[in-house]
């Protein structure tokens, strides 16, 4: 996948802290080198806190120290920051909480604080906390985390937005682990900002339905990207750059129809008109005071 990255010269690129230290040939020093090689060729890189893959191959090690050490050598334009709750705990004590070790060394680069919780409540009251602590860059919530269906997911995340809107409008709100076109798009009009997810190694993006289908399935959607109808490769291969391809398309899209006020008509298009009314009310719904 990385070198599909590289030949392809993507944009944005996501790369997990642990793997920087643990799984990369040559460790912290061959990160160093080739996120600078991805930055100079004008690649937005997100640092990842590690936590996803430590918890995913079980690796309960993985400790802030781990990552303090990782996130002030290798260079990124965003940084999320140490997530306790998805490590072994074990490691989460003594790592002691959530913040850098080393507070008082400025990192280059816009911190993104992870907040988990177990209900929508919960979540607000953590956005709550680190807003009257300092002030903050952004958040990232997990997007299964904001509710069980998509009309409650826009209602966390509007009120996530409305929260960062009273201290910053600048902070960012990113959603962890969302790559449903159609989902990003209600999130979005909910006042999300970025995303990140692993959808599009798991599939084929079929353009037609804005869902995922089977990588050797592909040719059959009558796709006509530049990918589908040009390059040569693996079913897998030309499904993986095909998505790349897509998502970046994609989110000038999202921003087009920002510009334009026309998600509603996009939502309608994909989610019917009284779902997309629902999503509607729920967005202009005025805060109590």
């Amino acid at each position: 996948m990385l070198r599909l990255l590289l030949e392809s010269r993507y944009p944005r690129a996501l790369l997990s802290a642990y793997d920087c230290l643990k799984r990369m040939k040559g460790g912290i020093t061959a990160a160093t080198s080739l996120v600078g090689g991805l930055q100079k060729g004008g690649c937005v890189v997100i640092l990842d806190s590690g936590g996803f893959e430590s918890q995913v191959l079980g690796d309960p090690g993985w400790s802030l120290e781990d990552y303090d050490a990782v996130s002030k050598s290798v260079p990124f334009d965003f940084l999320m920051s140490f997530d306790s709750q998805l490590i072994g705990k074990e490691s989460a004590k003594n790592s002691g909480n959530s913040e850098s070790s080393d507070a008082s060394e400025p990192r280059k680069g816009t911190t993104i604080q992870i907040v988990h919780g177990r209900n929508r409540d919960f979540i607000l009251e953590e956005v709550r906390n680190l807003i009257a602590k300092r002030s903050i860059d952004g958040v990232a919530v997990p997007d299964r985390e904001c509710g069980p269906d998509l009309l409650a997911r826009v209602r966390t995340v509007t009120e996530i937005r409305r929260l960062l809107d009273t201290s910053d409008e600048g902070s960012m709100l990113h959603i962890l682990g969302c790559g449903n076109p159609v989902v990003m798009g209600a999130l979005v009009s909910a006042g999300a900002d970025s995303f990140d997810s692993l959808d599009w190694t798991q599939g084929a993006v079929d353009i037609r339905s804005l869902t995922f289908t089977d990588p050797v399935l592909l040719k059959r959607t009558g796709c006509l990207c530049a990918i589908c109808t040009s390059l040569p490769g693996s079913d897998i291969e030309l499904a993986l750059l095909h998505n790349l391809l897509f998502y970046q398309h994609f989110a000038k899209q999202l921003r087009e129809m920002i510009r334009n006020h026309t998600i509603p008509d996009f939502l309608q298009e994909f989610t019917g008109k009284e779902f997309t009314r629902k999503i509607l009310e729920i967005i202009a719904v005025k805060p109590a005071r």
